[in-house]
């Protein structure tokens, strides 16, 4: 199987897209996380791999609010060193 050339000027610009679609997700998590921590309230879900989620308090279940935060945070995490990573690989190319 074979698989199309891609010009470097196309690899560059799906680099710097995905650079941008991380970037968005690491802020849109960073915003879920300050407002968690404001208002006391989250969205937990016991495996975040299904869509089952509950909302909960950090009054009523501090634990499930420190693992639903600490979710949020490894998100933010994770989304931000691949948007860094992208934005390097889009750097070095265009070099």
């Amino acid at each position: 199987m074979s698989f199309p050339e891609a010009t470097s000027g196309t690899i560059r610009w799906v680099a710097l897209g995905f650079a941008i679609l991380m970037t968005c997700s690491a802020l849109l998590s960073t915003s879920a996380l300050i407002n968690a921590e404001h208002t006391g309230v989250t969205i937990y879900s016991s495996d975040p791999r299904l869509l089952e989620t509950e909302r909960v308090s950090r009054t009523d279940s501090p634990q499930r609010f420190h693992d639903a935060n600490a979710l949020l945070g490894y998100r933010i995490l994770f989304s931000s060193s691949l948007a860094l990573v992208s934005f390097w690989f889009y750097r070095r190319l265009s070099d």
